[in-house]
């Protein structure tokens, strides 16, 4: 909504009140502006910075769009036949921009790569014997179970956040209370956020119910925040019974916490801490669960939001794909699957027969027995099937 406001300033030379401004005087500004704004140049900018991305327009869009909401509005830039023009300008430049070749690609959210993931759990397993190191793992570790982007959760905890619980799969935690999020706001129009996250112990080192156990028993009993500054004492000594103060961390620090955990652990490239959220979303699809089960997780409300987060096709598949393709070159009849988890197997010989099949999708999960039924050639079979003719064809039962 800035940059619209900005736009019109330095287009106008006056502020737009949106309280009072028509839907049709609206619609004509927004066809102009949708053509025309540009964003700022930096320093050193090139050519990729000469336009706004299309999800920058439609999210600017989007921004309007609430603020008219907000204000009680009753408009819908989106849908009302008074910016029928303005849209139809949007999708035309959007479409023109894509011919011309000046449509800039989406970069996706970065997603954690394996070997710096594997360096930073090396460094964090050592929570028991730093404050410094303690508090960065019990922060890594909530954002994963908890699906945090990085820096929205972790403020609003303190020492009665959680709730320590036992079933049948062992003992885990939960939050004792709801947080705010970008997507749940709490008002009374706001939809409830996901409820009863887990986060279950386990046999590892670097255990989250273990790190945040010790957390909290280092951590002074009239604390108001989870998260406080460490005891200068306690890095010289851990063998003191509190390793912090009662002094909370500023929001602003939780920015710092990955950026600093790939400095320690050795990991050369810098993340951001949405880079968490990413890669946790990126690797529950690559592990086979549904969409709704990661929302449930995540908070987004439909799988079209999930989508930028979930890339449909896993890197080591990227690179078998291409390796299939580079066999084309030798006349290969087989080609070479670097990820084994992802290759394809053979459709069994047996005919007409139910084969168990157990998946288990990750850690405190029971598992689940499905049934795949092969068929190599079934014909005028009665029930379902009836006067069907399947060849070659798979079916799973759940």
């Amino acid at each position: 909504m800035k940059i619209f406001q900005d736009w019109n300033m330095e287009t106008y030379g006056e502020y737009l009140d949106t309280h009072i401004v028509s839907a049709v005087s609206l619609g004509e500004i927004l066809m102009k502006f949708y053509c025309e704004a540009v964003p700022q140049k930096k320093a050193g900018g090139n050519a990729s910075t000469d336009v706004y991305h299309k999800n920058s327009l439609i999210n600017i869009r989007g921004a309007i769009n609430r603020h008219l909401q907000d204000i009680n509005r009753n408009i819908d830039i989106v849908r009302d036949k008074e910016f029928k023009m303005a849209n139809r300008a949007l999708d035309g430049l959007l479409k023109e921009r894509m011919r011309s070749g000046t449509s800039l690609p989406t970069n996706h959210k970065e997603i954690i790569e394996p070997a710096d993931l594997q360096k930073m759990f090396t460094y964090l397993k050592k929570g028991s014997s730093s404050p410094v190191i303690l508090r960065h793992a019990v922060w890594f570790l909530t954002s994963i179970h908890f699906l945090s982007r990085g820096l929205e959760l972790h403020h609003q905890l303190n020492l009665k956040s959680f709730e320590f619980k036992n079933d049948e799969n062992g003992e885990y935690v939960t939050l004792s209370h709801d947080t705010q999020q970008k997507n749940f706001q709490g008002g009374i129009r706001s939809a409830e956020a996901p409820s009863d996250k887990r986060m279950y112990a386990d046999d590892t080192e670097c255990c989250p119910v273990k790190m945040l156990k010790l957390l909290l028993e280092k951590t002074p009993s009239d604390a108001t925040s989870l998260f406080n500054q460490y005891d200068k004492a306690a890095l010289a000594n851990s063998e003191r019974a509190v390793w912090f103060t009662s002094k909370p961390l500023s929001k602003r620090t939780f920015q710092n916490f990955l950026p600093e955990i790939c400095k320690n652990a050795g990991v050369e490239k810098r993340y951001t801490p949405h880079c968490i959220r990413a890669t946790t979303i990126q690797h529950l699809n690559d592990s086979g669960w549904e969409a709704r089960h990661i929302m449930f997780l995540s908070g987004h409300r439909n799988e079209s939001s999930l989508r930028s987060y979930s890339r449909t096709v896993s890197t080591s598949q990227k690179r078998a794909i291409s390796t299939t393709l580079s066999s084309l070159k030798t006349q290969t009849s087989s080609a070479t699957m670097c990820d084994a988890q992802h290759a394809v197997v053979p459709r069994p010989a047996i005919q007409n027969e139910l084969i168990p099949v157990e998946t288990t999708t990750a850690t405190s999960v029971s598992s689940q027995m499905s049934y795949q039924l092969s068929m190599q050639s079934v014909t005028q079979t009665p029930g379902f099937f009836a006067s069907s003719t399947f060849t070659n064809c798979n079916f799973h039962f759940k």
